[in-house]
């Protein structure tokens, strides 16, 4: 075998040319580890499906959706609030709703008394107008007319009767503008007693329900005329008057409380059961006839039982 020199068996493995002096060599690129390229040197993408988020199931494999949290109605307390958290779905539903059934009639009963203040003002506004411009009419008139005489009048018709018939055709009809005034006045203080009227009932209503007891209201009327309250000032009572008479009335008529019915002796737990008496009903004879007829299933015995 020949000898081969170094640089001889360094040919012998390196197919490339060898480098000329001062080139550098090329350097592969580095992957990152668990990184793979194919042919053309790119990073194919990666066949692993991204993470699913995971679902509660329950035993039977199904999936369950979780629970949607029910926020509890904005007006109540925080110790309602936490009482409603810890309620059943069911229980907060129910709740929720009555609730809004709650604001609903609350809702209708704030719209309903803004109307009725609405109203009331309304009608006092107008009586007082009225009022006032009866109160000024009739002082024109007065200022106008009250100081002639028929003295006055006759001496007028008699020595100018054509500036008589023209004065007295004014005044008749001032007098009958003063009375269209008037009785506009009575109108508005018929709504304006009316409205008053209504108001007082409602507070009654609200304040003394038990008035809508009929017995109890004809209690109460009889006890005022008693009183020496006449039906008139009664008509005219308002609320905190009535409130004052009922006072009056529960002082001298208190309400006596329902005596509880008295409940039915009990035997004692160790008594002995009391055996009803055979012989005053009968019973003892009849089972001694079923006796015999088991002993002797005869004719008799049989006939005995149906006597």
């Amino acid at each position: 075998m020949s000898d081969f020199t170094a640089a001889e068996a360094v040919d012998l493995f390196d197919d490339e040319p060898p480098l000329a002096t001062g080139e550098v060599p090329d350097m592969p690129e580095v992957q990152a580890e668990g990184e793979t390229q194919d042919k053309t040197g790119e990073t194919p993408a990666s066949d692993e499906a991204p993470p699913e988020v995971s679902e509660e199931e329950d035993e039977d494999g199904d999936k369950v959706e979780p629970e949607k949290v029910i926020d509890p109605p904005a007006n109540w307390s925080d110790e309602g609030k936490v009482a409603f958290a810890s309620a059943p779905p069911e229980l907060q539903q129910y709740l929720l709703k009555h609730e809004a059934e709650i604001q609903a009639e609350v809702g209708r009963r704030q719209v309903e008394a803004a109307e009725a203040r609405k109203q009331a003002s309304a009608v006092q506004e107008l009586f007082t107008n009225v009022d006032t411009h009866l109160k000024n009419t009739q002082d024109v008139f007065d200022a106008k007319w009250r100081g002639i005489t028929q003295d006055e009048w006759d001496a007028l018709a008699y020595t100018n009767p054509e500036q008589h018939k023209a004065l007295k055709a004014e005044y008749t009809a001032e007098q009958k503008a003063l009375e269209t005034v008037r009785t506009q006045r009575a109108q508005a203080e018929t709504i304006a007693r009316d409205q008053w009227v209504k108001e007082q009932a409602e507070v009654i209503r609200r304040d003394l329900p038990e008035l809508s007891n009929p017995e109890t209201s004809d209690k109460l009327v009889k006890y005022a005329l008693n009183e020496g309250i006449t039906m008139d000032e009664l008509n005219g009572l308002s609320a905190v008057g009535f409130k004052v008479l009922m006072k009056a009335f529960r002082a001298e008529h208190p309400i006596q409380p329902k005596t509880p019915a008295t409940p039915a002796a009990q035997p004692a737990p160790n008594a002995p059961a009391v055996k009803p008496s055979l012989k005053s009903t009968g019973v003892e004879k009849r089972g001694n006839q079923f006796t015999r007829f088991e002993k002797d299933p005869s004719r008799e015995n049989a006939a005995a039982l149906f006597t």
